[in-house]
């Protein structure tokens, strides 16, 4: 039961510093605004530093879209069965996504140290390490596995389904 409200925390956490870098990338990019058009005194770090915290605020937001059923979903065949088949297929695509979220989280996690290791650089103006963009691919697909995982095991735990029937044309 921990992991439920570990996975929980983890995901309310990691929203709030998405949102947090939302606001954060809209003041940069309001500044870079003003200071090239209004002082045309560009800067030279709010495209790099707003280009990471957008890598950073949309994998971080992954866990929490998956938790409010905000993934893209293909619901024609789900309109065509019954509930209790629906509840089975949602709990196969929670768990279709821990196993890519595992796949993943284990490649990400040797191009990481390999970065880490050589020292490579994102090839911008300010050349920042590559593994500032390498961290939340990592963390945010843990999350977002860790979130399947318990929609896998305790479906309730969604706040509303993963895959139901639209109700479009209906």
């Amino acid at each position: 039961m921990i992991i439920r409200h570990v996975t929980a925390w983890l995901v309310e956490k990691a929203s709030f510093i998405s949102a947090l870098m939302v606001i954060i990338v809209s003041g940069m990019l309001c500044y870079e605004v003003i200071a090239r058009f209004v002082f045309n005194s560009p800067t030279i770090w709010a495209q790099d530093y707003s280009v990471l915290a957008q890598v950073w605020f949309t994998y971080l937001a992954m866990g929490y879209a998956l938790r409010r059923g905000d993934m893209i979903r293909i619901t024609i065949v789900l309109d065509a069965v019954r509930p209790s088949l629906r509840e089975v297929m949602n709990r196969l695509s929670s768990f279709v996504i821990v196993i890519v979220c595992v796949f993943i989280c284990v490649l990400q996690f040797d191009v990481l140290m390999e970065s880490i290791a050589t020292g490579r650089k994102q090839p911008t103006m300010l050349a920042l390490p590559l593994y500032l963009v390498e961290i939340p691919v990592l963390l945010g697909f843990f999350i977002l596995g860790l979130q399947a995982m318990v929609q896998t095991i305790w479906p309730e735990d969604a706040q509303t389904p993963v895959l139901e029937p639209t109700t479009v044309g209906h």
